[in-house]
């Protein structure tokens, strides 16, 4: 996996023993009195390897591929978990605009924790991406499409 990374695996990946990893950074910024949103952002950066296929190596790049598959379906689903407690926050905050805001900035704060321990517990359930689940018990289906990595895991190489 090392090569995978050009020689270059990132050290927090190498320290944690991982081959991937997907990080989010979110941001809002809303009236605390009325839940007014006035800027609502988020960026997903995933940091996976990308396997190139060799004429030398083809058989060695083949037994990689459904692995290399598996990690980035399996980051795909921590960002797809990550979008849709983004959306339920942005609602939180639209629904606090009726009244309601010091609720909708406590569920935030909830949502926050829930996301955080979904993420943790997908983990946990998939043994870091060992495992694949048969069924997700998490609800995000409906937010792969937007997560899709727009890439091939093994591109070739002459």
């Amino acid at each position: 996996m090392e090569n995978s990374f050009n020689g270059n695996k990132p050290n927090f990946l190498k320290m944690n023993g991982f081959d991937g990893h997907t990080a989010w950074k979110y941001n809002f910024h809303t009236d605390d009195e009325t839940c007014e949103i006035y800027d609502f952002g988020l960026r997903i950066t995933y940091t996976l390897p990308q396997l190139e296929m060799s004429i030398l190596s083809p058989e060695s790049t083949e037994e990689y591929r459904s692995y290399i598959e598996k990690l980035y379906r399996h980051e795909q689903v921590h960002c797809a978990l990550t979008v849709k407690y983004m959306r339920e926050i942005f609602l939180a905050f639209k629904a606090g605009q009726h009244g309601e805001c010091g609720s909708a900035n406590q569920r935030t704060i909830e949502l926050e924790r829930e996301l955080r321990e979904d993420n943790e517990l997908f983990d946990v359930y998939t043994s870091h991406g060992e495992i694949e689940l048969a069924e997700s018990p998490f609800g995000e289906e409906s937010y792969l499409k937007v997560c899709e990595i727009p890439y091939e895991p093994i591109s070739p190489h002459i």
